[in-house]
């Protein structure tokens, strides 16, 4: 399948709920009725594809929002894209993806630099151990959402 086909698809999507979000925050007195509740779960389902719950459907728009916001903000493109060309593929089965902006430091011509680690947290037991702490009740980095998100066989 064409990539370059399912990448404008992911921007004319994520464009058309952008502008569903900002109608909706401009109107002061905001009436949810069935007609543009039921476009937006078109276009969530569209969006978050096997993430978003059937069930769901009879939550409110403010509820829905709440409810999905940090799935919203992961459903980037080359998620979105390469989820749609794997399951076009028959591979149609939930897969963790993730990338990382930030993996705790930086290395230039005037040495390292901390940064912000998007990739796991760690305590420091001393100079030289570190514990890894992994959250999956509240996730934040990518090791959290990993552990919460993938079945792990024993």
């Amino acid at each position: 399948m064409n990539s370059g086909k399912n990448t404008r698809e992911y921007k004319d999507l994520k464009s058309h709920f952008k502008k569903l979000l900002d109608s909706k925050k401009k109107a002061k007195a905001y009436k949810e009725n069935e007609k543009e509740k039921a476009g937006y779960i078109s276009v969530l389902k569209s969006l978050l594809k096997d993430n978003f719950k059937h069930e769901d459907e009879t939550l409110s728009f403010d509820e829905l929002q709440e409810k999905y916001e940090e799935e919203i903000k992961q459903a980037d493109l080359e998620w979105w894209v390469f989820g749609k060309i794997a399951s076009t593929e028959g591979q149609n089965y939930p897969i963790f993806m993730a990338h990382a902006e930030e993996i705790g430091y930086k290395r230039g011509l005037r040495g390292e630099e901390q940064r912000e680690n998007q990739l796991f947290q760690s305590m420091a037991k001393s100079e030289s151990e570190h514990t890894v702490i992994i959250n999956t009740s509240n996730p934040q980095k990518i090791l959290d959402y990993l552990r919460k998100s993938v079945i792990w066989n024993s």
